[in-house]
């Protein structure tokens, strides 16, 4: 008689105890961190646990009593930046620039919130690496994430580290471009109602009417740079984490405002494509451009695509499926 042992999966054995280190995920506030441990699976492979939050600020204020799927993409952006750190040696003090993403929710019902906090597994591979001079300056990653045994979403997404004197430099060089003012921007412009985005709490509301003619196509993004979740530290430009919110809460408002979804919709983005193609100064004001609305092929979403502009600057091109 032959006796088969089961192969062996490590990401039974990834706890849940306590949150790895804030510096490894880029993270100024403990609250903030979602990740709890992390492992090698194979060559360029890894397994990432995160405990999901029943109760948070900014993730859990929504009009049902699903986990937010936006929470799935900070999840999985702590992800990159940890296996980056742990496992390539990229250094802590490094910049990271997160070039695009594509997020897609494969079972809205099983975000449901239950009794005790979620166990996210992500499984990631990261698909294509860049390296100078020995040291990884990028990479592209698929996220398979599992929630509570069960498969709830996909992310694919690409970044770049680089020394801080290189961003620096970097940074330094485009604003020159931009001529942008000597004093930061500060809008006068009134947050939307929070049942217009989905949200409840008016201070995790990112966009506001611009009074202009045409109020429904666009949106002033309401930059707060004191938001406990979408700036938890400070950086030199408009975080990414508040601009990816802005296209979400403006797909959900021009949805709603626009047409009519299926009784079963919950008026959630089910997927989310984002790609930044250059960063938004504190200095100036940015908007968010509906470009077009569609229904999807299946009948069940509608596909919001949205850019957000400084001046002539294309900031961000978004599409976001509402269902």
């Amino acid at each position: 008689m032959t006796v088969t042992t089961p192969p062996f999966d490590i990401a039974s054995e990834l706890t849940f105890d306590r949150t790895v280190p804030r510096s490894l995920v880029h993270r100024a506030a403990v609250s903030e961190v979602f990740l709890t441990d992390a492992a090698a699976t194979g060559e360029n492979r890894f397994v990432v646990a995160a405990q999901l939050p029943r109760g948070h600020a900014l993730y859990s204020d929504r009009l049902d009593d699903r986990y937010d799927p936006m929470i799935l993409v900070e999840a999985c952006r702590q992800a990159s930046i940890l296996i980056s750190h742990q496992f390539y040696g990229v250094p802590k003090d490094w910049a990271f620039v997160f070039r695009k993403a594509s997020v897609s929710v494969t079972d809205l019902a099983a975000l449901q919130v239950g009794e005790t906090p979620g166990r996210l597994v992500i499984r990631v591979e990261f698909e294509k690496r860049f390296h100078v001079e020995g040291y990884l300056t990028g990479a592209v990653g698929r996220y398979q994430t599992v929630l509570d045994g069960v498969p709830v979403g996909e992310f694919v997404g690409s970044l770049s580290f680089m020394p801080k004197q290189m961003f620096a430099e970097m940074r330094a060089a485009g604003r020159a471009a931009k001529n942008t003012p000597d004093q930061p921007y500060t809008s006068a412009a009134v947050p939307l109602p929070p049942a217009r985005v989905a949200r409840r709490d008016s201070k995790n509301v990112v966009i506001a009417s611009t009074g202009t003619e045409h109020p429904d196509t666009t949106y002033e993004v309401v930059v707060d740079n004191n938001h406990p979740s979408l700036s938890d530290h400070k950086v030199d430009h408009v975080s990414g984490m508040l601009l990816t919110e802005a296209c979400r809460q403006a797909s959900v408002c021009a949805v709603l405002d626009t047409h009519s979804l299926p009784e079963s919709s919950v008026g959630s983005p089910v997927r989310y494509d984002i790609q930044f193609l250059d960063f938004a100064e504190h200095e100036l004001p940015v908007y968010c451009r509906l470009i077009d609305t569609a229904p999807t092929e299946s009948g069940t979403g509608i596909v919001a695509s949205f850019e957000l502009v400084q001046g002539d600057v294309v900031i961000v091109r978004s599409q976001v499926e509402v269902g």
